[in-house]
């Protein structure tokens, strides 16, 4: 285990993103080949996810979390499951040009804290070329994690940012997209967890541990929003490669709480807890 430093900085952390809801319909097919539902479970999901998780492990520390995506709708994943079928669609309340018209960015505390940015993107809207929300170039942030699915991030809001992450999953990894960041961190399921240096040598392989998996669905909301606090609490040292490999490492821990768990879930273990227990003195 690398040694961990403590936290120094407050940091404000403002989430910004594709607001989803996550939909669980049970039951099984009925007369005619209709699914009958007969139970129905709801979890926040993509940047409502990243949010809430993000919310969960600041608590207690001195870093304070912002929701920046004021919509007023947002779209929701349904899966259907009977039997042995599970069948996925999307549900866009709508007319899709219309979702995000009334979006807007009201952000931060007015306070002089300094800020990173977790941006988690979807191609729903939000984020990409289509965005409604509008970087605002007078403000200052430290760093951004990008959990940017479709590689359709409006580039702009990486503009005049000292340190970029991007957290690629899967086949998600391309390395000509990944030439906009300074670092990648490539999450692969049970796969270690590798952390590419973009315009240095750095490289790192993180050991992902053998976790039975009841339900990975939102891991990688979790991780990046783990990334991205991890970073927040340790303003002082984020130039440091260990600083960002021990990021990695508060990320691939808080997901094995996450994936043990059944439909979209948080993890319980703190930033502050994670800390107390991982700091070499």
């Amino acid at each position: 285990m690398l040694d961990i430093p403590k936290a120094h900085l407050a940091c404000e952390l403002w989430v910004i993103g594709d607001p989803i809801q996550d939909v669980w319909l049970y039951g099984e097919i009925g007369a005619g080949g209709r699914f009958v539902a007969s139970r129905t479970v709801i979890r926040e999901g993509g940047a409502f996810n990243a949010y809430t998780n993000a919310l969960e492990m600041t608590k207690k520390s001195s870093v304070s979390v912002w929701w920046g995506s004021n919509v007023e709708r947002h779209h929701q994943l349904i899966r259907f499951i009977a039997d042995n079928l599970t069948m996925n669609t999307w549900d866009y309340f709508g007319d899709t040009t219309q979702m995000y018209a009334h979006g807007s960015c009201a952000l931060g505390s007015g306070t002089d804290c300094k800020r990173g940015l977790l941006l988690s993107e979807y191609n729903k809207g939000l984020l990409n070329k289509h965005n409604r929300i509008k970087p605002d170039g007078n403000i200052q942030f430290e760093f951004a994690v990008v959990d940017s699915r479709y590689r359709t991030l409006d580039i702009k809001w990486l503009k005049n940012i000292p340190l970029k992450i991007w957290h690629a999953t899967g086949a998600e990894l391309d390395m000509e997209w990944a030439q906009h960041f300074d670092f990648v961190f490539h999450t692969n399921g049970p796969q270690a967890v590798s952390l590419i240096g973009l315009h240095s040598d750095r490289m790192q392989t993180l050991q992902v541990p053998n976790t039975i998996v009841v339900d990975p669905i939102g891991a990688g909301d979790t991780f990046s929003a783990a990334v991205a606090v991890y970073l927040a609490a340790h303003l002082s040292t984020l130039n440091s490669f260990e600083t960002i490999c021990n990021a990695g490492l508060f990320g691939i821990h808080v997901c094995q709480e996450v994936i043990v768990q059944k439909h979209t879930a948080t993890p319980y273990t703190t930033l502050k807890e994670y800390l107390n227990n991982h700091v070499h003195n």
